[in-house]
């Protein structure tokens, strides 16, 4: 019994459309801007390989990676000697080590090997769960590399995670084991069985080519709703699941108004801590907002694929107040990509490439920026 416990908690899970990633080496992380720690070891290898490269006659033109021994490698995040390092960028954002014209390469990566990288470079794009169930890695699609598998033929469904995705068992993310597991309304809890038939069972509506994403989030939320009434005493948990979202009603194709889905993105943007840079409101958003359906409808199936793997591994379920705060935070990406879409139409863009670039930004808000915490708060507090 231990033993199998033990093997179903390791096991792994990708969507099966993320399951050959591979960087592309887009350098999309790489120019992010971002403030990124660097472990004690990683400092310390880097240093002493860099400096003493550059000492020997190593050196790169400018842009491509540190060439001088006096260009900091590293910061301290808040200068004080306490601090984390943190790797340096260069004016225009991009990481130092960020090798643009060698092949757009890390030159950590590529002096060091992978397991000299720091952790956060390492990880990225991948967004990984481990609860009791095991562990569950999607991605972010701001890296374009990811954001274009939404666009693949591949089967919308769960497979099991090859070790280049999960780093051969060192993913990071949330780690949810021996936690409560998620609830089903406030005051009932699910388990991780019926918990697994629920992200399945929405995973299934979300891959029906015959509905929007619209009437897939309502089919998913209206099952909700019923399992919202099951007893512990009454039929497992699993079997309600499956039975809730079999009679489940298809809703008619409304999508939401254009205040209803500046609601939401308000709250994505208020779940974003101080200090980070927001993009600006769409000042015309209103009197444009049906443009965005131009967009939207024709790409129905990238979208629902893009809502599933927001579903799949959902960090909110252990911050929410049952499995609505779920539904509804996908509704929040749902309404933030749509105003990305509508930020980048013009009659003169290529529709794939606005609506990547929209999933871009919507991941870049809502799995980079934003506190999974505050934003299943505020979803609470508004529902």
């Amino acid at each position: 019994m231990g033993k199998d416990l033990h093997r179903a908690q390791m096991a792994a899970f990708c969507l099966d459309m993320h399951a050959n990633y591979r960087c592309r080496h887009s350098g999309a992380c790489c120019t992010a801007g971002w403030a990124i720690p660097a472990e004690p070891a990683v400092v310390k290898a880097v240093q002493a390989r860099f400096h003493a490269a550059v000492a020997s006659g190593f050196s790169r033109t400018e842009g491509s990676g540190p060439q001088t021994a006096t260009r900091r490698l590293f910061v301290t995040a808040d200068f004080s000697p306490e601090a984390p390092a943190v790797v340096a960028t260069a004016a225009n954002g991009a990481c130092v080590f960020f090798d643009e014209a060698h092949g757009r390469l890390c030159a950590i990566h590529m002096e060091l090997g992978p397991e000299l990288l720091p952790s956060a470079c390492r990880q990225f794009p991948r967004v990984a769960l481990t609860d009791d169930r095991g562990t569950r890695v999607s991605l972010s699609h701001f890296c374009p590399t990811a954001g274009a598998m939404l666009f693949s033929d591949r089967p919308l469904r769960r497979v099991n995670a090859p070790p280049s995705l999960t780093l051969d068992g060192s993913v990071e993310g949330l780690d949810a084991r021996g936690v409560l597991p998620p609830l089903i309304r406030p005051g009932l809890l699910t388990d991780g069985d019926g918990y697994d038939a629920w992200e399945a069972a929405g995973l299934r509506v979300l891959s029906r080519d015959d509905l929007s994403p619209d009437q897939a989030l309502g089919a998913i939320d209206q099952a909700t709703r019923d399992i919202e009434a099951w007893r512990p005493e009454a039929t497992p948990l699993a079997a309600h699941v499956e039975l809730a979202f079999d009679r489940a009603r298809i809703p008619d194709d409304h999508p939401p108004t254009y205040e209803d889905s500046a609601q939401r993105v308000a709250c994505a943007r208020d779940a974003v801590p101080a200090g980070l840079t927001l993009p600006p409101d769409l000042q015309d958003a209103a009197s444009r907002w049906q443009a965005v359906f131009e967009y939207d409808r024709p790409n129905d199936r990238v979208v629902r694929r893009y809502l599933a793997a927001r579903l799949f591994g959902s960090w909110i379920a252990y911050s929410g107040r049952g499995l609505r705060t779920i539904v509804e935070s996908l509704r929040v990406h749902l309404a933030v990509l749509r105003f990305e879409v509508l930020r980048r139409a013009n009659p003169a863009g290529n529709p794939r490439d606005v609506l990547l670039e929209a999933i871009r930004a919507t991941d870049l808000l809502l799995v980079h920026y934003a506190d999974s915490r505050a934003l299943a708060r505020l979803i609470d507090s508004t529902s």
